[in-house]
């Protein structure tokens, strides 16, 4: 299990409440919490969508986040004939 909160996400609350401050007494087996620094709730900008990633990944040791985030295709420049 990952848990995979932003900075100041209201759910820190209440990780806080129920397992310790940043998840230290959450007991269960390869669990790991991670907190992803200037993000909102729901991981909006691309910079932290791709934290957030980065952070999943990890936690499953695959690859990296910038390899499997599809790329945009290059733009065909065709020449402007004056005439």
């Amino acid at each position: 299990v990952a848990l995979v909160y932003s900075a100041g996400d209201p759910g820190l609350e209440e990780l806080r409440h129920f397992f310790g401050e940043g998840g230290c007494d959450l007991r269960l087996p390869g669990a790991a919490v991670a907190i992803v620094p200037d993000a909102d709730h729901n991981f909006t900008a691309t910079a932290a969508s791709d934290r957030m990633l980065a952070q999943l990944l990890e936690f499953l040791g695959a690859e990296p986040a910038a390899a499997i985030r599809p790329q945009p295709a290059p733009v065909a420049r065709q020449a402007v004939l004056a005439g």
